[in-house]
């Protein structure tokens, strides 16, 4: 019994998420001059974060999820198996005057980490008119 509690507190603690992750496929699915913010938030729930600069109306989604492999809690073979994996990002919605989608900017890394390795995977995507 002892060790199935044990096994079960390890598996717990072992991810971590915060926030609200947005993919970049469901970013792309609002189009640009029709989507609303209500639209947006409909479908994806509260916004991380809400900004105002210079009169322009953000809408922020950042999350992450942090999940340590099973195989770091083995003893010796943690030490050749183990690692975690990490994912966050990061969505940014900009609205014009009439409060129309103007712009998306997304942003998602993918982190896997071994012992003595780590890689990381980091993609940057923009849509909308470039601003100056």
């Amino acid at each position: 019994m002892k060790l199935i509690f044990l096994a079960l507190v390890m598996a717990l603690s072992a991810c971590a998420s915060s926030g609200v992750r947005v993919s970049s496929d469901a970013a792309a699915s609002f189009k640009t001059g029709e989507s609303t913010e209500a639209d947006i938030v409909a479908k994806l729930g509260k916004p991380t974060g809400v900004f105002i600069t210079n009169g322009v109306r953000m809408i922020q989604y950042a999350g992450m999820q942090y999940q340590t492999r099973a195989a770091t809690f083995i003893p010796v073979v943690g030490l050749f198996a183990g690692g975690a994996d990490m994912q966050m990002s990061q969505v940014l919605f900009q609205f014009d005057a009439q409060g129309k989608l103007a712009k998306t900017a997304t942003s998602e890394h993918i982190t896997e980490s071994r012992i003595g390795n780590t890689t990381t995977t980091t993609t940057n995507v923009v849509n909308g008119p470039e601003t100056r």
